[in-house]
């Protein structure tokens, strides 16, 4: 296979993950004299076999297991010797073996050396961290997820999907889904589906001791068929919210920390002239379930976005007898979108949760209320099938996100969402994409004390430093421009003396780097373009 090493001729190599394999293979020129075989290999032995006859035989080995990149001389061999192919495989070895260079030499005294680790047209960055200075803290609700597949028995039973989220241990799971309420009901009860809700709760492992944003975003079919509800029917929605609130306590006896309700109806009651309306109807609902439960925090509204007028009207009405504010961002409606503008909308949605934060301190001045982000992802329509959602560009504008919303100190934030053909951290055969690598290293390696970091060229990168709660160091390197970038020196960033990790995600997908290849103090890191690199200490 191949793939993406920065420290690698032209940042490619191949490699293979099973032992004797071949990993290259190559035709011998014609002519006179001897050639010398250089290969330039790190990961373990590597052998030398020469296609003679239509058999291969075997030339000779390099039993070293280099860490970094090192060139290995084979030869020099006579033509006959040589025959009409080169081969060479791998041997047993820890670690994949790599190669990404091999050059044939009729001088067998010519002396090789290494290209260069920083790439033409790659900027070099200065970054300087200072441990001693802790700025903020990224929590566990910042690497949060919404998901749906519960609320199915066989979907949520998936060994696969359970797996992940058992994986990323989110702090946080909302669950969420526009057919929710038609999907938990029972038509001809005209109530809530006890035995299915446990069912579902039983088939999903991974969700037991979590814990739960419920959302109720709208009424079932069954009770009312249009997209606004007449008020007399307020206090009955109301009390079938409450009835639920009752049911996964004394019945299914699963805990949920969080209701919220309703979900992107602002839009809909703002075209009716009915705001006010919805407000009252988030407070109907926040009493009936008050009186079923004290204990649970209640909030919403899960606005499509926090426009002006929205804030206002709900500060005003509903904000005071919640808990949490909720709402969505999402960066585009068209795949035509720039990708520089993509990343560029994570400061819009940064912007978006500082004026819900400024709109509840005004409307609800005597308490902090709890702020949650319950959807972002890129695309807010899955009409676009936007790729960028499901490749590191993603991965780069999650990482983008949750870091300014940490900033912030958001409550929460939930990626839109786990799993499903369009969206999701998961494909629907459980296949990983690039954000999905992100996630499972938010809660080990990126939650803890945030540390101040500085950088001479921050349109290029950024950084994200943080101590965890076990004295590990980490670092997240965040480049959002397409064009590469190099950091020298960039195990300096690193105080603590402990075995360091280096993991990255790129254009090829995640895959480990070497940490030996950066020892030295004078060593370059290049980040390839739109790419996130991880590097932390080992507990």
């Amino acid at each position: 296979e191949v793939i993406s090493d920065p420290d690698a001729s032209g940042q490619k190599a191949v490699s293979s993950g099973k032992v004797w394999e071949p990993i290259f293979s190559g035709t011998v020129p014609q002519g006179e004299g001897a050639l010398a075989i250089w290969a330039r290999w790190r990961g373990g032995p590597i052998g030398l076999k020469a296609v003679v006859g239509g058999k291969q035989k075997e030339l000779g080995w390099q039993w070293a297991k280099p860490a970094s990149w090192k060139w290995a001389k084979l030869g020099p061999f006579t033509r006959d010797q040589l025959g009409s192919r080169l081969v060479i495989i791998r041997g047993k070895a820890s670690q994949p073996v790599a190669i990404d260079c091999v050059v044939l030499a009729s001088d067998n005294a010519a002396k090789l050396t290494s290209p260069t680790t920083s790439p033409q047209g790659a900027t070099l960055v200065n970054v300087k961290i200072d441990w001693s200075k802790p700025i903020g803290e990224i929590k566990p609700m910042h690497w949060a997820v919404a998901a749906y597949k519960i609320l199915d028995p066989r979907q949520a039973a998936n060994p696969g999907y359970n797996a992940y989220i058992n994986k990323i241990d989110p702090a946080l799971i909302r669950i969420h889904h526009a057919e929710f309420s038609d999907k938990w009901t029972n038509a001809q009860t005209r109530t809530w589906d006890v035995a299915k809700i446990k069912a579902c709760f039983t088939a999903a492992t991974s969700f037991r001791g979590r814990t739960l944003m419920i959302n109720i975003p709208n009424w079932p079919k069954w009770f009312h068929q249009g997209s606004v509800l007449p008020v007399e029917k307020h206090e009955a929605f109301a009390e079938l919210c409450a009835e639920l609130v009752r049911v996964m306590r004394d019945e299914v006896k699963v805990p949920v920390a969080y209701w919220e309700y309703l979900n992107e109806r602002d839009k809909t009651y703002e075209k009716a002239g009915k705001l006010d309306e919805l407000w009252h109807l988030h407070n109907k609902i926040t009493a009936a379930i008050r009186k079923v439960d004290t204990h649970v925090k209640v909030g919403g509204p899960a606005f499509t976005w926090p426009k002006e007028a929205w804030l206002e009207g709900f500060g005003r009405i509903a904000a005071p007898q919640m808990d949490f504010v909720s709402w969505h961002n999402y960066a585009s409606g068209k795949t035509s979108d720039s990708t520089p503008d993509i990343l560029g909308k994570a400061d819009t949605i940064a912007d978006h949760a500082r004026d819900t934060q400024l709109a509840m301190a005004k409307y609800v001045p005597n308490r902090t209320m709890e702020t949650f982000l319950t959807e972002y992802n890129i695309s807010w329509t899955w009409e676009t099938r936007e790729p960028r959602m499901k490749n590191h560009v993603g991965a780069v504008f999650d990482a983008l996100v949750v870091k300014r919303l940490a900033e912030l100190n958001v409550t929460g934030v939930c990626v839109w969402h786990v799993k499903d053909g369009i969206y999701g951290l998961l494909g629907n055969q459980n296949k990983k994409r690039a954000a999905a690598y992100l996630y499972e290293w938010g809660r080990p390696h990126l939650t803890g004390r945030t540390i101040h970091v500085s950088i001479d060229k921050p349109q290029n990168i950024e950084v994200l430093a943080v101590k965890t709660k076990n004295g590990k160091q980490s670092i997240l390197l965040i480049n959002r421009t397409k064009q590469p970038a190099a950091i020298a020196g960039v195990m300096k960033l690193i105080t603590a003396a402990k075995p360091v990790m280096l993991q990255r995600i790129d254009a090829h997908g995640k895959w480990n780097l070497t940490s030996g290849s950066y020892a030295k103090n004078s060593a370059i890191m290049t980040l390839p373009g739109y790419s996130l690199t991880l590097i932390t200490t080992k507990p």
